[in-house]
């Protein structure tokens, strides 16, 4: 779901063909330290926290409050 790279090998070593989503919200980090600290850094880590992070913090919250409410099993 990135904007950039040579997209995924589902079915290699069988096929070279490489696949891409329709839709790439996720924007590819800049390379090196430098081009990092630019605007075009922040805009990956913006687009990183919202596709990413918030997803599997929401996620993970759900999975956590979900087993504190499962009642123990005693034997």
């Amino acid at each position: 779901m990135t904007d950039g790279g040579l997209g995924v090998a589902f079915f290699s070593p069988f096929d070279t063909h490489r696949y891409f989503l329709p839709w790439t919200p996720i924007r590819v980090s800049p390379i090196g330290l430098g081009p990092f600290f630019t605007h075009r850094g922040l805009e990956v880590l913006q687009s990183e926290l919202l596709w990413i992070w918030l997803p599997a913090a929401v996620l993970a919250i759900a999975a956590w409050s979900s087993r504190r409410r499962l009642p123990s099993v005693a034997n």
